[in-house]
């Protein structure tokens, strides 16, 4: 019971102010059907988080757990490392021109849920 309560409250917490909310808000604006957009958007959730909790009972059994924790540390230093100097360049940029430009890149580097 412990698990389902935190990850509610981290998905919760972690999804506020993510796209999907906002394409959430937008489909909803458009098609004016919210308890529609409501299940699609859960059942686009159930996929993608459903196949990401297979995945990780499958990797738990297979891999070594300390195997598992050092990959798991790697990338999230490498992704704070990264966000760093995103974060670094778009304040040279602002500096630069003097206004903060969008900055389009193929991964999403904030975005680590």
């Amino acid at each position: 019971m412990d698990a389902l309560f935190l990850a509610l409250a981290l998905t919760a917490i972690s999804e506020l102010g993510d796209k999907t909310q906002f394409a959430s808000l937008a489909l909803t604006t458009h098609f004016k059907r919210p308890a529609v957009v409501l299940t699609g958007c859960f059942l686009g959730f159930l996929i993608v988080d459903g196949f990401s909790a297979y995945l990780g009972e499958m990797l738990y059994y297979l891999l070594d757990h300390r195997l598992i924790r050092f990959v798991a540390a790697a990338v999230f230093f490498a992704l704070a490392f990264f966000t760093a100097i995103q974060k670094a360049e778009s304040k040279a940029v602002v500096r630069e021109i003097g206004v903060l430009t969008p900055n389009f890149n193929l991964y999403d580097y904030n975005n680590t849920t």
